[in-house]
């Protein structure tokens, strides 16, 4: 499961910076992550292969290494929810100043490491259903190898300008919040290709909505029928009537002074056509 967390400008996003960028990409978040919600066998499965084949003299591999080692080998906390069989979070982040990072999220009253089980009024939680599975395991060990990438300060200032075209999703050498969460969404096919280098958190958060309520919309179940709910189709200007109210409105023409009996509009006539027809 694929969720994005959008944080508004209170609590641990408190400032007039991130009010002010709120306001000025029109909407009320300053900030989001891609957050991914995996069996722990498959989660050390993809850092495994990362580590591997990060392994060597390359400086920037060396990085990745060291901090793969950090949060998934040596820290006992995490080690200990890897260990258990329940589903586990991890947040992929990147913060003005700092690099792109990852984390363990918990059910604990700490904002910045809750997950969606623990819910905080600064924090909204959108879920991104329908992801197949081989595409979500293969975005999260992309997104592990970008790991310890800088934070892209001169792209977040521009992002709230309109762009036309998309880009392409292939690595980067820096980033800002929303363009990771974007990439790694359209990398697993559950966005359309997008220009996200013009992605804010608060046009991604707009972006999954739609595409949540379309898939709604599609599964939409329709309400089944009885005798009594089907109508008669009459013409476009014509007010649909029900067959039993077609049949009352025959008996009441019956009973008029000038209404005049034939073989074409007896009762009898219209009920076993109503009948034969189930209408």
């Amino acid at each position: 499961m694929i969720w994005v967390s959008l944080f508004k400008p209170m609590g641990i996003f408190e400032g007039s910076f991130n009010r002010f960028a709120a306001w000025w990409t029109a909407g009320e978040y300053c900030h989001c992550e891609i957050v991914f919600e995996v069996e722990p066998s498959v989660l050390m499965s993809a850092v495994k292969n990362v580590y591997r084949k990060m392994s060597g003299t390359d400086k920037d591999h060396q990085k990745i290494c060291a901090e793969l080692e950090s949060v998934f080998f040596e820290n006992r906390e995490n080690k200990k929810l890897i260990q258990c069989k329940n589903k586990v979070y991890v947040s992929f982040s990147l913060i003005w100043g700092d690099q792109l990072r990852v984390r363990f999220l918990m059910d604990i009253e700490d904002p910045w490491f809750s997950s969606p089980e623990k819910r905080f009024k600064d924090i909204t939680w959108l879920k991104c259903n329908d992801i197949k599975d081989n595409k979500q395991k293969e975005t999260l060990e992309w997104a592990l190898t970008q790991i310890t990438k800088p934070y892209n300060s001169s792209a977040a200032l521009f992002s709230w300008v309109p762009s036309f075209g998309v880009d392409d999703v292939t690595a980067r050498p820096a980033y800002f919040c929303s363009e990771f969460a974007a990439m790694c969404l359209v990398r697993m096919a559950y966005l359309k290709p997008l220009a996200t280098h013009r992605c804010t958190p608060n046009h991604l958060g707009d972006l999954i909505n739609h595409e949540e309520n379309s898939r709604e919309v599609k599964v939409l179940p329709q309400k089944p029928q009885n005798d009594t709910e089907i109508v008669e189709e009459l013409d476009d200007n014509t007010p649909k009537r029900s067959s039993i109210q077609l049949l009352e409105d025959a008996r009441e023409s019956s009973l008029s002074p000038n209404y005049v009996s034939s073989s074409d509009d007896d009762i009898s006539t219209i009920e076993e056509e109503l009948n034969k027809h189930q209408i």
